[in-house]
């Protein structure tokens, strides 16, 4: 595939189709452009998900992580929240420092 073709991986919606989100970063290796991460509850009755604040969920975030070094991924992370419209800062901030943390634990320097 040229190189200027690539994905975009939203790791809830690839979670809640059934495909592992890790598989998946793994296949697209240097044509992963950007990922959009979220946290998620196990599925209801119905099979919703919920978005929660990142390590409070079931999404396997470390090793979501520990994919996007190994494939050595240059590019953005951003966090996808839904939860909390009216204040979602504190969410926003727990999923950071989480984010943070887990790096951080993994050798690298989050800033």
């Amino acid at each position: 595939m040229d190189h200027r073709f690539g994905y975009c991986i939203d790791i809830g919606h690839t979670l809640r189709i059934g495909v592992d989100p890790v598989a998946s970063i793994r296949m697209a290796r240097d044509h992963l452009y950007n990922i959009h991460v979220r946290d998620l509850t196990p599925a209801d009755a119905n099979g919703g998900r919920t978005s929660v604040p990142m390590g409070d969920g079931v999404m396997p975030i470390r090793e979501i992580f520990r994919a996007l070094a190994e494939i050595h991924y240059p590019y953005f992370v951003d966090l996808e929240l839904e939860s909390h419209y009216d204040d979602p800062m504190p969410d926003c901030t727990k999923s950071f420092a989480y984010m943070r943390e887990l790096i951080n634990e993994m050798g690298y320097r989050a800033g």
